[in-house]
């Protein structure tokens, strides 16, 4: 694989804490309100400018986009994020406890997505992936790199260890208590000839921002790559993504948990939390219960998925739901509170029933990718996330 130095903005060393913010898709319009107020150095007001304007007004109208071209152009002009003088590759390590992963920041090639040589897991939304394109255009600039992740030998590990030295050029902690240290790398040369072993590049998070960047790579529009973190797979960490849904169907409670035991064994949990893969705890009204389904034999990689059994066996012929990308009954609820967060659904009535899922493995995500196939919409949680405003790639480099 290609990778290439860039030189992107960066947070001032003593403003990276005040810049730094969740993804773009990751608060609700609420919560990015709520964590963007009071401080304009805030990355949210670049990835999700809508905080900046009335309630009423729809996250894809065009002075969304022109506020975040103008809210980018605030924070060079006041020196909060400035220029790299010259190209470089980084190292980006993010401790969350004891988890610890260390990636390289660069640039990949639009041409080596378009070729599959970065392969991906997930089929993007059309209303998302057309948002990003506008918000590219809008800026002239990438504003958050995709989370790439690859098989790493024991010679990259190595190499990549070596390659974080002395103090960072920046921290920060998210709210969390994620600690993201970012460094120059010493030797650019020696991790580009290290990738460039590397047969393929998998997206881990960030299929709309990378499809988005093709696509105006496509038209001329921007250079022809795009900024990208890129991970081992192995310090990778998949949280489990879960579903609540809006209403039963045709079904009352105590029909509904008749029909479910006729599927698998159904118990009641000690823990709000599947034991195992195959496992499935369901939250209703009356309280938590857990679905126990035996293992299918054979099916490829994506009927083996946790995700689709519920859709297949439950979710689509028990409550009627339709397509995950388009059925407005269907909520997705991950992250590591996404089980309290199930809780709050179902007792207030925004849900009638929510299901947790024991998370998928890495393994499982990239031999989905291997296979051409796509997982479940909303499958993998990756977390901790990268943080927003760390690397702006302008399209002028």
């Amino acid at each position: 694989m290609t990778i290439v130095p860039f030189r992107p903005w960066l947070p001032a060393p003593d403003q990276a804490q005040a810049v730094v913010s969740p993804p773009f898709d990751v608060p609700t319009r609420a919560e990015a309100v709520a964590l963007a107020r009071g401080d304009r150095r805030n990355f949210l007001h670049v990835v999700r400018a809508e905080v900046d304007l009335p309630d009423g007004v729809d996250a894809g109208d065009p002075q969304v986009y022109e506020r975040a071209r103008r809210n980018l152009i605030g924070l060079q002009e006041r020196r909060v994020l400035v220029r790299e003088s010259s190209p470089a590759l980084y190292l980006y390590r993010m401790e969350d406890g004891a988890h610890r992963q260390t990636g390289v920041a660069a640039c990949v090639r639009a041409a080596d997505y378009d070729a599959g040589l970065i392969r991906t897991h997930e089929r993007t939304r059309a209303a998302q992936e057309f948002d990003r394109v506008r918000h590219l255009r809008a800026l002239g600039a990438h504003a958050e790199p995709v989370l790439l992740t690859f098989r790493a030998s024991a010679g990259m590990r190595a190499l990549l260890a070596r390659s974080v030295r002395g103090e960072p050029l920046l921290t920060a902690v998210d709210a969390d208590g994620v600690r993201h240290a970012v460094w120059r790398a010493p030797d650019a040369a020696a991790l580009v000839a290290a990738f460039a072993q590397v047969p393929h590049l998998y997206v881990a998070d960030g299929h709309h921002r990378s499809t988005a960047a093709a696509r105006v790579a496509a038209a001329g529009e921007a250079p022809a790559r795009f900024p990208a973190v890129l991970f081992p797979a192995e310090e990778l960490r998949i949280l489990a993504y879960n579903r609540a849904i809006r209403g039963l169907g045709a079904h009352g409670e105590d029909e509904l948990l008749r029909r479910l035991g006729e599927l698998g064994r159904l118990a009641q949990p000690a823990e709000p939390a599947p034991e195992r893969p195959g496992s499935f705890a369901i939250r209703l009204r009356s309280g938590w219960r857990q679905l126990h389904l035996e293992r299918p034999a054979g099916g490829g990689p994506v009927a083996s998925l946790d995700a689709e059994r519920l859709h297949r066996t439950v979710l689509a012929p028990l409550l009627g739901v339709g397509d995950p990308r388009t059925d407005d009954r269907f909520i997705p609820v991950g992250g590591r509170d996404s089980v309290a967060r199930l809780d709050r659904l179902v007792d207030s009535g925004d849900a009638a029933v929510g299901f947790s899922l024991f998370p998928p493995t890495v393994d499982q995500m990239l031999a989905v990718a291997d296979a051409g196939a796509d997982m479940p919409p909303k499958s993998t949680w990756i977390e901790p996330k990268l943080r927003s405003g760390l690397f702006v790639h302008p399209f002028e480099d």
